[in-house]
C-alpha cells in the first residue's frame, strides 16, 4: 500500500523478507521493505576506484561531442574525478515540478473542492531531435500531473509534455522545445563492477539545493525490488549504491567517474541508511526509445500468474494445500488469465513450469528475461511438470493490454 509522510513517497509493503509473491509474467527474491520513491509531493503509481575505465564504451554516439575519453587518459584522484563530472553532466540535470489538481473533500466529507498539488523530482536532458529535447525521468515524479516544468541549472525554465510514461519500470520521458542545449552521454550498465565510483546528481528537498551532488559506490547489482505487490509492479536488476538519494532525487542521473549515465536514480529503503537504487541505463533506453516511437511499451504476455518454487516453498504449499508435487524448482501456476495464450495453449493451474525455449526456469527473472528477447506472435516451447508427467507445450505470444 502507497502513502504519504512528510512529502515522501512511501510504500508500506512489509520488513525485508527473503521471498516474494511474484504475479503474471514477472517474478524472482526481490528485497521487500517500505521504500521511499525519491520524489518529493504527488505521485501515482505506481561509488571506489575513480580511474578512468576504457572498458565502458557508450553503445549511443555522444550528442555534444565530448564523449571520448583517451585510452591513455591520466588517472584522476576521486576529487578530479568528481569536479569533471559534476562540470561535465550538471548543466544536463533538470528540476522537474509538477501540478495535480486533486478532489479534496471536507471534514464531513459532504463538500469536495479541488486543490493543486505540488510535486518535485529531477531529470536529465539525453537526446535533442530538430527543436525537441527529451528528458529521462521516474514515471512517479510525473505521475497524473497536469502541470509539468523543467528547470536547468542556469535557470530556464520550460514547459514540459509526457511523451510516454511506464509505470511497470517508473520510468518517463518528457520533452521541451529547445535546441542546443547540454545533453548527457549515455553509457552502459551492462559491465559495471561493484565497488566503482558511483556519483549522484539530483535536487533534494526542492530549488534551495538544486544540482545536488553526492558520491559513494556501486553497493551491489541485480536488485529486485518489490514496490506494488497489489500491481505486480517488480523493478528487476536494479543498481544498488551508498550515494545519498534524498527526497527530489528521483529521476536524476546515476553517473560513473567519466560522466556517463549508468542509472536513474529512483528508490530508498526507509528503515536504512546508505541503501539506494537506480534503475540501470539499459533498461531505461530501451524503454525511452519506444516511448518517444510509439508513446507507450509493448510487452509480450502469457497470462500466467505463478509463484517461483524451491524445497522450501515446495514443502509450504504441499502441508498448506494438501498437494504431491514432483519438482522441486520451476514455476507452479495458480492462475490463468482465461483464453490467455497460456490456456489456449492447454496449460492448467497446478502445472510447474520447469523450462522455457529450452532454457531451465528457477525464477521468474528466467521467465521475464525469456518473454523480453521473444517477439509478440512467436512461438514459445515450455515444459511443464503436470502430477507425474512431463508435457510439452506451444504458447504464442500475445501482447500485454
Amino acid at each position: 500500500m502507497m502513502r504519504f509522510h512528510n512529502q515522501k513517497f512511501v510504500f508500506g509493503v512489509g520488513t525485508l523478507i527473503a521471498i516474494a509473491l511474484s504475479c503474471a509474467i514477472l517474478g524472482a527474491a526481490v528485497v521487500v521493505g517500505v521504500l521511499h520513491f525519491a520524489g518529493l509531493g504527488i505521485a501515482q503509481a505506481p561509488g571506489g576506484s575513480a580511474q578512468v575505465d576504457p572498458s565502458q564504451q557508450d553503445s549511443l554516439p555522444s550528442q555534444n561531442g565530448n564523449n571520448n575519453v583517451p585510452l591513455n587518459a591520466p588517472t584522476l584522484t576521486i576529487e578530479e574525478a568528481t569536479v569533471n563530472v559534476v562540470n561535465k553532466v550538471g548543466p544536463a540535470v533538470a528540476m522537474i515540478t509538477t501540478t495535480e489538481e486533486r478532489l479534496v473533500w471536507d471534514f464531513f466529507g459532504i463538500q469536495p473542492s479541488r486543490r493543486e498539488i505540488q510535486g518535485l523530482g529531477s531529470g536529465v536532458l539525453f537526446r535533442t531531435v530538430g527543436n525537441t529535447t527529451y528528458i529521462l525521468t521516474n514515471s512517479h515524479v510525473v505521475g497524473t500531473a497536469t502541470r509539468i516544468s523543467a528547470i536547468l541549472s542556469d535557470g530556464r525554465e520550460f514547459p514540459a509534455k509526457v511523451v510516454g510514461n511506464d509505470p511497470l519500470t517508473d520510468l518517463a520521458v518528457l520533452e521541451i522545445n529547445g535546441s542546443n542545449l547540454p545533453l548527457a552521454d549515455l553509457g552502459s550498465s551492462g559491465n559495471l563492477r561493484v565497488g566503482q565510483a558511483a556519483i549522484a546528481i539530483g535536487n533534494p528537498l526542492g530549488q534551495q539545493f538544486q544540482n545536488t551532488v553526492t558520491t559513494g559506490v556501486i553497493s551491489a547489482l541485480g536488485r529486485s525490488l518489490e514496490v506494488d505487490p497489489q500491481q505486480g509492479v517488480i523493478l528487476y536488476d536494479m543498481i544498488q549504491t551508498d550515494a545519498s538519494i534524498n527526497p527530489g532525487n528521483s529521476g536524476g542521473p546515476l553517473l560513473d567517474s567519466q560522466g556517463r549515465v549508468i542509472g536513474i536514480n529512483t528508490a530508498i529503503i526507509q528503515e536504512a541508511q546508505g541503501i539506494g537504487f537506480a534503475i540501470p541505463i539499459d533498461t531505461a533506453r530501451d524503454i525511452a526509445g519506444q516511448l518517444i516511437e510509439d508513446g507507450r511499451v509493448r510487452r509480450p504476455f502469457i497470462g500466467v500468474t505463478y509463484i517461483p518454487l524451491d524445497p522450501e516453498v515446495r514443502a509450504r504449499l504441499e502441508q498448506q494445500y494438501r498437494l504431491s508435487l514432483s519438482a522441486d524448482y520451476g514455476l507452479f501456476v495458480y492462475r490463468l488469465v482465461r483464453n490467455s495464450p497460456a490456456d489456449q495453449a492447454g496449460m492448467e493451474p497446478g502445472d510447474i513450469i520447469i523450462s522455457a525455449d529450452g532454457s531451465e526456469l528457477r525464477t521468474g527473472q528466467d521467465l521475464s528475461e525469456i518473454l523480453a528477447r521473444t517477439a509478440i506472435g512467436k512461438r514459445l516451447e515450455m515444459q511443464v511438470v503436470r502430477g507425474n508427467k512431463t508435457v510439452k507445450l506451444t504458447i504464442t505470444v500475445g501482447e500485454s493490454s
